[in-house]
Order: C-alpha cells, then structure tokens, then sequence
C-alpha cells in the first residue's frame, strides 16, 4: 500500500482514443506489433520495482478485440495492474479515474509511462523519496538511455515523458494532462540526477521519437543492474561501439568548431547529390 499521506498512480495509454485524433482507432498490425514491445519492454519492467506501494493505471480502448482482452487479463499477476477500459481519454477521464482508485490520501503522485518504454527498476522509489507536500510539483529523471536499432544511446533530458506530478487530491489533474516539455510553465520542476530512470525506445513505428545528435552510445552491461530486461541480455561488440564513439566526436567536434555559415555551405553541395529539400533537412543529420 502506499504512504498514508500520498498514493502514487502510473498512468500508461495503451491504445485508449483521444479526442484530438477523432477516435480514430489502431489497426490490428499496429497492436500486434505494440504488444510486443510491451511485452518486452513495459511490463517486465514495472514488475521489476523495487518499491510495490503504486497502482498502475493502463488506459484500453473499449473497443479492444477480444484477441487482446484476454492477455490483458494475464498481465493481472502483477497486483499494481489496473486495466480502464475506456470510450476515450482526455483529461476529466483521467480525473474521474484516478478518483475512483483514490485511497482517501490527501496526496496524489501521477507518473507518466508510455506503453513501448521502460523505467529502471528504482523508479518508484525514487520518486516517492522526493515527495514533498507541495501542489503541482514535478519531479524528473534528469539521465535516461535511448534503445535503438539494438543499441543503447545514454541521453539527458530537463523535461522528460517520464515525468511525475505531485498533486492534493482534491484538485488532482495527473501528469499526463501536461505537455512535459512545458512543465517549468505549470510548477517548479525537481531534477532527479543520481541514476538514469528510464529507457526510450526508438522505432518505425514511433515516428514521433528520433535519436537525438547528443546521445552517445554506451555498452548494454551500464543498464543491466537498473534495468533487469530479458531483452537487454547479451554482449555488444565493443569495436562497433568505439566507432559509434568516434563518430559521435567528430561530430561534436564539426558543429562546435566550424561556424553555422560554413556548415550550411557545405551542406548546399550536398543537397544536389543526395536529393534533400533543403540545408536544414540535411544540417539535422550532421
């Protein structure tokens, strides 16, 4: 259970419509692929915690096929688990929601969770060790790891998707109701530095989210104590990694160095032969 002065929800949309998408819903193919990585990444996950005291909150369209709903169910082994199955989500669902698993405690904490990601396995620890009774509070992982392509990228973000809120009760909103990288416009933003907290996985699928030029590569046995993942076992080849090293250098080194007009120069001879629209399309890859 949670602290009698707060309870903590983790609030994941699976495939639940939201108003602004018309409640166009996914196709099969899509949720196919999305319980994959669910399955791989998400869950084992959450059931990874160290601290148990939170109820997780998973956001299912009503409309689901029974295909689904049955392992749906299964995912019930872990007690925190709480499928909503719901028209739509907006903010006063959520609302209504989280009122209804409220436990009575004055303090609310809503931590955000997309369902093709993961957080370490200290997560909710560390969060709850940074409450403070202060409405519209934010707490983020400053340090987190790109998965992409296999490969594991280190990152750094002052307003992350992973973000948290600490909120009364009465008056609760929940951290998805927010565009976390406009927080520090809502309440003060408290940056957690002492481990990476989660992990972000790139795919074709999620175009939303591309690798940023700043992550830099790292080795797979960094993630292995915080990040006890089925799928991120094995070894990496170390030469690959120290040229993904190098690279990400020498580009560093080429946008610190050579001034912007140069590189746009450079990059307008290059736009004949590779077909970009234009020196900022290609600028983006340099």
């Amino acid at each position: 259970m949670c602290s009698p002065s707060y309870q903590h929800f983790l609030i994941t949309r699976f495939n639940a419509p939201l108003v602004e998408l018309d409640g166009r819903l996914p196709d099969h193919d899509w949720l196919v692929h999305r319980f994959a990585l669910f399955d791989e990444f998400c869950f084992p996950s959450v059931c990874a915690q160290t601290n148990n005291a939170f109820v997780w909150l998973v956001f299912f369209d009503e409309k689901t096929p029974k295909e689904f709903r049955h392992r749906i169910q299964n995912y019930r082994e872990l007690p925190a688990f709480t499928p909503c199955f719901v028209e739509y989500l907006d903010q006063y669902v959520l609302q209504r929601v989280i009122t209804e698993h409220r436990n009575g405690s004055r303090w609310v904490i809503s931590s955000r969770l997309d369902n093709d990601d993961a957080i370490c396995c200290r997560f909710i620890e560390r969060v709850q060790d940074e409450f403070r009774p202060e409405h519209l509070r934010f707490l983020n992982f400053r340090y987190g790891y790109y998965w992409h392509a296999d490969r594991i990228y280190r990152m750094e973000d002052m307003s992350s998707p992973f973000v948290s809120l600490i909120e009364e009760g009465q008056r609760v909103t929940s951290a998805m109701s927010y565009d976390h990288t406009a927080i520090r416009k809502t309440g003060p933003v408290f940056q957690i530095e002492d481990i990476p907290g989660y992990l972000q996985v790139i795919h074709d699928r999620n175009l939303a989210n591309r690798l940023p030029r700043s992550a830099w590569r790292v080795p797979r046995s960094f993630l292995s104590e915080l990040f006890p993942l089925p799928v991120l076992r094995g070894r990496d080849n170390q030469f690959e990694i120290w040229l993904d090293w190098c690279d990400s250098f020498l580009r560093t080194c080429v946008r610190s160095v050579l001034p912007s007009r140069v590189r746009r120069l450079i990059l307008l001879r290059r736009i004949g032969s590779t077909g970009a629209a234009s020196p900022t399309e290609q600028e983006e890859k340099l």
